[in-house]
């Protein structure tokens, strides 16, 4: 990476890492898990892709298969058995040089290489477990033209990407380990200085880490009104409160990454242990349904979590790191994808 990248990449950290900084009580300053969607295209994919001219070898090939209706209750869609299979040649046969994947849990493929100039056709089949039996294959086959003037952009698989992650020390993500506490923007003393001062600041509150829920604060305009209202009052009201030790850890942690002081470190996680244990009780309650807390919490707790596991994964115990995996993967498999997809990108480049 060049000296000037690397300069340009320093100052967007900053940017990027000093935005969400906040003191509570103050106004802001395997390889492969299933997706539970049709597309990663939302509802944009109206014919398989690519056909035709693309812009990127090696391409990504796309399909999407409308599930049945579920027509019983209780029954459960094809969705978790379904797996998905892909045909890619320049023989509009498929009897010779076929690039035959892997039955696959998502219904998208990469080959993984880059592709000699010609056409190329494909095709996809769905099939359902056990042991994918009885594919029905796409009755058309489509074609693209790889050109030669293409961006070369060959991904690392799925188990390449997580053995680098695995024999590399992180941070993988929010920024590279021999970044860590050499952010700070020398070069502006004053915006330095502002940063400096207003951890120290975050440092010295010590708010305890607890969800208050109190009847007194309902107003007595709302008495009359139905629990369900009453409800949402609180559920607002703790959101709030979520949100505000949410936004200060995520400062402090990133107050340790800035500067390398190890006490914003510390003290960030230990209040993220006492933060999680109010997520598992006092926000459950608050949730749209019971044992499943409210979206936006859910958001707030997700990000800690992910910088947690990137940039902390060392410092936590092996039972907290597969604590959170395990809760990621409950709560939010599709954002597990697209950390995988970020990794890819980066380990690609790097």
């Amino acid at each position: 990476m060049s000296k000037n990248w690397k300069g340009m990449l320093n100052k967007c950290m900053i940017i990027l890492m000093c935005v969400p900084i906040n003191f509570y009580g103050q106004k802001k300053g395997n390889a492969e898990k299933s997706i539970d969607q049709y597309s990663i295209y939302q509802k944009m994919l109206e014919v398989p892709i690519p056909q035709g001219i693309v812009d990127e070898n090696s391409p990504w090939l796309h399909f999407r298969v409308p599930l049945k209706k579920v027509k019983k209750k209780g029954d459960k869609n094809e969705l978790e058995q379904r797996r998905y299979h892909f045909l890619l040649s320049k023989d509009s046969t498929f009897t010779k040089g076929v690039i035959r994947s892997k039955p696959k849990l998502w219904s998208f493929f990469n080959p993984y290489t880059v592709l000699e100039k010609g056409i190329w056709y494909w095709k996809y089949g769905v099939s359902l477990e056990p042991k994918s039996r009885g594919i029905k294959w796409s009755s058309e086959k489509y074609t693209f033209k790889i050109t030669g003037s293409e961006r070369q952009v060959s991904p690392p698989t799925a188990r390449e990407v997580i053995k680098r992650i695995v024999e590399k020390p992180g941070p993988h993500v929010v920024l590279l380990p021999d970044e860590i506490g050499n952010l700070l923007p020398s070069e502006y003393p004053e915006i330095k200085e502002g940063i400096l001062n207003n951890l120290k600041k975050l440092l010295k509150k010590r708010p305890e880490i607890k969800i208050v829920v109190d009847e007194s604060t309902y107003p007595n305009r709302l008495k009359g009104n139905s629990e369900s209202k009453k409800f949402r009052f609180f559920q607002l009201a703790t959101l709030k409160q979520f949100k505000g030790f949410s936004n200060r850890i995520e400062s402090l942690l990133k107050g340790y990454l800035l500067t390398g002081n190890e006490d914003y470190k510390k003290r960030g996680l230990e209040e993220f242990y006492k933060l999680d244990h109010q997520f598992h009780t006092i926000m459950m309650k608050y949730g749209k349904h019971p044992g499943y807390p409210d979206d936006f919490v859910l958001e707030a707790h997700i990000k800690l979590m992910t910088l947690i596991l990137d940039a902390f994964a060392k410092d936590i115990s092996e039972e907290w790191r597969n604590k959170i995996v395990e809760l990621l993967f409950k709560f939010k498999k599709e954002l597990i994808i697209g950390v995988l997809l970020i990794l890819a990108g980066i380990i690609f480049f790097i």
